[in-house]
């Protein structure tokens, strides 16, 4: 709430949402510039960050008309390259289909789970993450080496019911 435009969706001409997350004075000069609206900085309601928490209603008003004749991936790409930071909003389908998400999906024995940390910053990859575990499949290290359970022990209480310690091979 003390930031104008940020967190704001917007919706695009060919029907799909952008995001905007304009943190400075600086950015929202560069994003009236993409949109043609030169004059807005300088409305004294506009100027300043603070001033745009003020009118927020009004300075969204302004954005969603400018922004609803454009293309979202054409308009993200002229906001990117203004350093203007805005992002798709996409459904998982879009996500899976995407060209890096090889980049998010992590796969083992069958299994696919999104990586926690989807992007590159300043050229570096994120390092290899691995799959979480299965659904119990570390039930029985952590009784034997957190609270010494021995092995007769886990089985007999797998047996009365208690635990679940997923697949034990």
């Amino acid at each position: 709430p003390n930031i104008a435009p940020y967190g704001s969706l917007f919706r695009t001409a060919d029907g799909h949402d952008l995001l905007l997350a304009v943190g400075t004075d600086r950015q929202f000069a560069h994003l009236c510039t993409v949109l043609g609206l030169d004059g807005l900085p300088d409305d004294p309601r506009f100027a300043t960050n603070a001033a745009r928490v003020v009118h927020r209603d009004a300075l969204g008003a302004l954005l969603r008309d400018a922004i609803l004749p454009y293309k979202r991936d054409a308009l993200l790409a002229a906001l990117h390259d203004r350093h203007v930071p805005a992002g798709a909003v996409l459904a998982l389908p879009d996500v899976f289909d995407g060209p890096d998400a090889h980049t998010r999906v992590l796969r083992h024995d069958g299994l696919a789970a999104v990586r926690h940390v989807a992007f590159t910053m300043d050229g570096v990859i994120p390092r290899s993450l691995s799959p979480p575990p299965a659904y119990a499949a570390d039930t029985v290290a952590v009784l034997q080496e957190r609270l010494g359970l021995t092995p007769e022990r886990i089985a007999q209480h797998r047996a009365a019911g208690a635990l679940d310690v997923g697949h034990v091979p």
